[in-house]
Order: structure tokens, then sequence, then C-alpha cells
């Protein structure tokens, strides 16, 4: 972690395990980062598909096939994120808590 950061957090009062856990999520959330920009297209051709979903659920099928495809795409991506996004959800968790008070 950057030395200025971690002096910051202490500065700021962030207990040293939070920080040291923030400091070993790190690799885990640059993926996640990574991974989102991959997807971020793949939602944006998938959003009026799901938006006109909603309020035509009995008229769905021709949407759904229009989905599948986007969906069979997204779907290894999530595999590879799902496992850093459960490692950094402690993290996460600590970290609203704190800033919640």
């Amino acid at each position: 972690m950057n030395g200025l950061l971690s002096f910051a957090l202490g500065l700021a009062n962030i207990p040293r395990q939070d920080v040291a856990d923030l400091e070993t999520s790190l690799p885990a959330l640059a993926r996640l980062v990574t991974v989102a920009k991959q997807l971020e297209p793949v939602l944006q051709k998938a959003a009026p598909d799901i938006d006109a979903l909603l309020p035509l659920v009995t008229q769905a099928i021709p949407h759904l096939t229009a989905l599948l495809p986007l969906l069979q795409q997204a779907l290894p991506i999530f595999k590879v994120a799902y496992p850093d996004l459960v490692a950094v959800l402690p993290t996460a968790e600590e970290f609203i808590k704190l800033a919640k008070g």
C-alpha cells in the first residue's frame, strides 16, 4: 500500500487491522475492477431488454431469447470474479461499519 495512504489512514484513526485488511484485499479489488470493466459493455447491451422485461413479464420470451447469449457471456466473467467478491466482503463490512460510526 502507498505509504502516504497508510499514514493518512492512521491519522484518521483507522484501526491498524482494518488497514491491513484493506491492503490484503487490494489485489482482489483490482481484479474486480477489471471484471467490472469487462461486464460493462455486456450489461449496457442487456439493459434495454431487462428494462423491457419488467412491465412485460407475460411477453418475455423474445427478450429472454435476446438476453441468453449476453448472460452466457457474463456468467464466466462473474464466475472468475465471485471468489474475489467473497474475499473482500468482510473488509467492505468493516469499512461500512467504520463509516457509519
